[in-house]
């Protein structure tokens, strides 16, 4: 179980680096736009499947992505 939780550790570090790079890349306007669809996208994702790791994982893992947009 404890390599399982790594690995999915991992691939969301991955991809937190390159969205965090992406968004970095972009021009301001282009980033209001990205870090407003990820917002409604998560809020809508929270919505659909409710719970409290999935509240902790918005806060933990979607605050560094969207600072990064900002």
């Amino acid at each position: 179980m404890t390599s399982t939780n790594q690995a999915l550790a991992a691939r969301v570090d991955l991809l937190s680096i390159v969205v965090q790079e992406l968004g970095r890349a972009l021009a301001p306007a282009q980033t209001a736009q990205v870090a407003q669809a990820v917002r409604q996208r998560v809020d809508a994702l929270a919505r659909e499947y409710p719970s409290a790791t999935a509240d902790e994982a918005k806060t933990a893992d979607l605050a560094p992505l969207l600072a990064a947009l900002s």
